[in-house]
């Protein structure tokens, strides 16, 4: 049997149910489920469209079910942590404590740098959320359904998280993160692009930092871990601002420098 990635295929590309049958996907049966099949087994589609041909007319449409991507070994120093996510833990740090508040939620735990300062550095209170059970959250959930009541948290945040879904589940999981935060969203998303940044100190003067990220389109390839990127072709930065405007005030966008990757935003939850 050949492994389930012998098979991606695009968007809009479908694969027979007799293929199913011939190929089951391990499975005890001769015919596998189609909700025991992996997403990527019968399509790579970037909007998270999952079709399959059911005769020559019909097609049935299968939901998006988030699944773990990476175990704890994914979350090394100098290849998870290198030096810009190190900066970029800064600007997460400083964003969400500069507006003070009593409760944090943050989903996706990643290496834990975040969550451990806040926990053991400020009164602040703190809970995490994820689908990985090896990184220990609090609570064992997907972002788009958030076993939690509404306005529970003064800040909830997700830093290099939504691009872990398909980009038609980007709303959902908005809606599930101003639904339960009650002040601000703060979150950052991989900004693709070649970075114009300088950086310039005359003594006795404050420094000065310019980053800029640099128009050069390219088309998304899932690479098991990334559904889509600002910057690449059908996910520019303009669509982004005006999905996320749709769930509140953008209050804080920027790109840090020396983590030019990373493009940081802070929504007000109405």
């Amino acid at each position: 049997m050949k492994e389930a990635t012998d098979y991606h295929l695009r968007s809009n590309s479908f694969i027979t149910r007799d293929f199913l049958a011939e190929n089951p996907y391990k499975s005890d049966s001769p015919t596998a489920s189609l909700r025991e099949i992996p997403s990527p087994y019968y399509t790579l589609a970037s909007e998270g469209i999952f079709l399959i041909r059911d005769g020559e007319d019909a097609l049935v449409r299968l939901p998006f079910v988030a699944r773990k991507q990476t175990d704890k070994k994914h979350y090394t120093c100098g290849g998870y942590g290198f030096e810009g996510r190190f900066v970029s833990y800064y600007y997460q740090l400083r964003e969400v404590l500069r507006r003070t508040p009593d409760s944090v939620l943050e989903i996706g735990v990643g290496d834990g740098v975040f969550g451990s300062f806040i926990k053991n550095n400020t009164s602040i209170v703190y809970r995490s959320v994820d689908i990985a059970e090896d990184l220990h959250p609090d609570i064992i959930a997907s972002i788009t359904t958030l076993p939690i009541a509404n306005r529970s948290f003064d800040i909830v945040c997700a830093f290099e998280v939504l691009e872990h879904l398909p980009f038609n589940e980007f709303d959902r999981a908005l809606d599930e993160l101003c639904r339960v935060a009650r002040r601000y969203v703060v979150i950052s998303l991989p900004h693709f692009g070649p970075m114009l940044s300088m950086s310039l100190k005359i003594p006795f003067l404050p420094q000065t930092r310019l980053a800029y990220k640099l128009p050069y389109l390219k088309t998304h390839t899932f690479n098991g871990e990334h559904y889509w990127e600002i910057g690449k072709k059908r996910y520019s930065i303009s669509r982004i601002r005006e999905r996320l405007r749709a769930h509140g005030p953008i209050v804080r966008d920027f790109i840090p420098f020396n983590s030019e990757y990373h493009h940081f935003f802070v929504l007000e939850v109405n």
